[in-house]
């Protein structure tokens, strides 16, 4: 006997006098086919229903088909009879835990011929599955926009009469069988079935499984990155093909990623959010379906007209893009599909240059990088909206630190790299781009000059910024705050003055906003250009950083609120940057 067979006898007797007592009313009621049958079985379908449920949580807890059929001799006899039964098959929460009974309880030595039909039933499952497998040899068709039979069939399978059931025809639809699959859609047991209907086309045009049934399996997806599984755990491929056959499910996944990113992880690093967006392989979903990717763009570039180039926004954009790039390289160093499919052939050479990475690049071969890209530039903004442009370019944003590194040397033109700059920050108004270039240059040229004198003071970069008033305008405080930060540490003496110099690259009493954006613009350095190492700091400007990191996180623990709808939410969010903090500095060389 099973060890998790643990009932009492007297328990077991109670139930064994309970199922006995339902056998004996249900041979009453036969198939419930006359009014009089009818209407009492009608009457007893509540405490029919309860009495289901705890038969059900028995046999989930016994586990053990031997020891609950000696149990409960007359089990199988039961739940054969009430498959007859018409209010029965009639009441869908009934069913459904009918159904789970069977599932639970399949006996392998029926003892008449309805306790073999419910064997048969229960085994139905893998009958409907193994027949819908025939039809999932698949191939991409763009006329469908999915993925259809090599070879050509018919959307029904066959069920063997005498298996069938009460009111349903031998030739059964795809939109029969998934309706049919509603009570089980929370069971286990009936996954292969689900994604089997998933997979399933006969290369009609139009939607062959029910939408009732799409809804609820698309429902039961809902949240799946709050949680380690969902309701339905789908594998990657049965997602694959939700996604690519029913729009709501694609967009209900972006919402529900988004909305993690965005509202309940919104201080999360850049790794930590890497792995929330390729936990359900939707970036791999873009490069196998670009069907898929084209859906998924239009509700990101959807959002990013919205937030007006909101910086958390623009981070959860790069860092799919490089998903995309990931999912579609397989761990190679070159993409095993052309990424540059996937957009338009104007926007393609672009696409070609911004996707090389700097990190490793020698300054000199990146400028010239910079150089050919912004000639791209300027030839794409006559014939392309300069909208596609931005988008573009921000799904790629290590060539913006890798920009703002540039600007700092001595030797590197600057016109060129303030150009790339502006079009990341100031896309959407290049007609003011040389405005900002000439404020940024009046004050980056006074930058490479201080960087190298080692006994700098607060008031030699005061001085220079404050002689600009519109330096921290919304349009080119996307750049002063990385282009400081990076001074900070590339500078000789920066970090004598290193907390004055952060207060005036993150100018904000938010001890929250600040050590975010502190810590977004280090990994932006470490993880995307390869401008700094901690190795290459030394041992005062790392002492500086941990100084700076150590003095925020103190100040977020003290003082952790801010307004907003819920207090336990932000003590949440605070809580999770105070760790990626302790992580970040856990990081550097001891």
């Amino acid at each position: 006997m099973s060890e998790t067979a643990t009932a009492t006898p007297q328990t077991d007797d109670q139930l064994c006098a309970k199922v006995d007592d339902w056998l004996t009313r249900v041979k009453v009621w036969g198939q419930a086919d006359d009014g009089p049958s009818a209407r009492e079985a009608f009457e007893c379908k509540t405490s029919l229903n309860e009495f289901l449920v705890h038969l059900y949580q028995v046999l989930s807890q016994w586990q053990d088909t031997h020891f609950a059929v000696k149990t409960l001799p007359n089990v199988g006899q039961l739940l054969g009879r009430l498959c007859c039964n018409s209010v029965v098959l009639l009441s869908e929460s009934t069913y459904k835990i009918l159904l789970k009974c069977i599932l639970t309880l399949a006996p392998e030595e029926p003892k008449d011929d309805l306790e073999e039909k419910a064997k048969r039933w229960a085994h139905l499952i893998d009958a409907i599955q193994t027949d819908l497998d025939t039809l999932c040899c698949r191939r991409w068709s763009s006329k469908t926009n999915c993925l259809i039979p090599v070879r050509s069939s018919v959307a029904s399978t066959h069920i063997n009469s005498s298996d069938r059931m009460p009111g349903v025809s031998g030739d059964v639809s795809l939109r029969d069988i998934s309706d049919m699959c509603l009570p089980l859609l929370h069971l286990q047991q009936a996954l292969p079935l689900v994604e089997s209907l998933l997979r399933c086309h006969s290369g009609s045009i139009t939607e062959e499984l029910s939408t009732v049934f799409l809804e609820k399996v698309t429902e039961l997806q809902g949240n799946a990155y709050m949680k380690e599984s969902c309701d339905l755990d789908l594998s990657y491929e049965g997602r694959l093909q939700l996604w690519s056959r029913y729009f709501p499910a694609l967009e209900q996944e972006v919402r529900s990623l988004i909305r993690v990113i965005l509202v309940h992880r919104p201080f999360c690093s850049r790794r930590e959010a890497l792995s929330i967006i390729q936990s359900r392989n939707l970036p791999q979903a873009c490069t196998d379906n670009p069907s898929i990717y084209r859906a998924v763009t239009a509700m990101l570039k959807s959002i990013l007209v919205s937030c007006h180039g909101n910086t958390s926004v623009l981070k959860l954009i790069s860092l799919f893009s490089v998903s995309i790039l990931d999912a579609a390289s397989h761990g190679c160093e070159e993409p095993q599909i052309e990424i540059c499919s996937l957009y338009s052939l104007g926007l393609r050479p672009l696409v070609q240059l911004l996707q090389i990475k700097p990190k490793g690049l020698s300054n000199s071969a990146c400028y010239v990088q910079i150089k050919s890209i912004c000639a791209i530039i300027n030839e794409l903004k006559l014939t392309e909206d300069t909208f596609a442009i931005w988008w573009i370019l921000v799904q790629f944003e290590w060539w913006f630190y890798k920009a703002i590194e540039l600007v700092l040397i001595p030797d590197i033109d600057l016109d060129m790299t303030l150009t790339l700059l502006c079009w990341y920050a100031i896309p959407l108004s290049n007609a003011t781009h040389h405005f900002y270039k000439t404020i940024l240059k009046d004050v980056i040229c006074p930058l490479q000059v201080l960087q190298s004198k080692v006994y700098l003071k607060s008031c030699d970069i005061q001085y220079t910024l404050s002689a600009n008033k519109d330096l921290y305008s919304n349009q080119l405080i996307q750049i002063v705050t990385p282009l400081l930060v990076l001074f900070l540490l590339k500078s000789s003496g920066g970090h004598l003055i290193a907390v004055d110099i952060l207060e005036m690259a993150i100018p904000t009493d938010s001890a929250i906003s600040a050590l975010s954006n502190f810590l977004d613009t280090l990994e932006g350095f470490v993880d995307l250009s390869g401008s700094i190492t901690f190795q290459q700091l030394g041992s005062a400007k790392s002492t500086a950083v941990r100084g700076l990191l150590s003095t925020l996180r103190e100040r977020c623990i003290d003082n952790p609120t801010r307004p907003s709808s819920s207090q336990d939410e932000d003590l949440t969010r605070v809580d999770q940057l105070v760790d990626r903090c302790d992580e970040f500095i856990a990081s550097f060389p001891k």
